[in-house]
């Protein structure tokens, strides 16, 4: 099973980011995209709960709550963000798959 750690690299390695940017308050696409990815694979590929997502990420559950619709929403018109999305649930697959 997939691990919020190894989602958290993957999206940061996508992203181009460092794992203080997904941690932070900033506001720049890329950190929000791989904060906003992480969330939705978080709950999709993990038994976490929605409380223990924002844990993770230093994040109120509704924080989380959003991010999901927010993916959700983006997923239907933005066929780039779509493959962000499924190149990093695929990255972090892969490397519970090679550890």
């Amino acid at each position: 099973m997939t691990t919020i750690p190894a989602i958290i690299a993957a999206a940061c390695a996508h992203f181009r980011v460092s794992l203080l940017d997904v941690m932070s308050v900033r506001r720049d696409k890329a950190s929000v995209s791989a904060r906003h990815v992480t969330m939705a694979l978080a709950r999709e590929l993990t038994t976490a709960s929605i409380p223990a997502i924002g844990r993770a990420l230093g994040r109120d559950h509704t924080t989380v709550l959003y991010a999901i619709s927010r993916v959700r929403q983006l997923q239907v018109v933005d066929p780039i963000f779509l493959a962000d999305y499924a190149a990093v649930r695929r990255l972090s697959q892969e490397d519970v798959g090679n550890g």
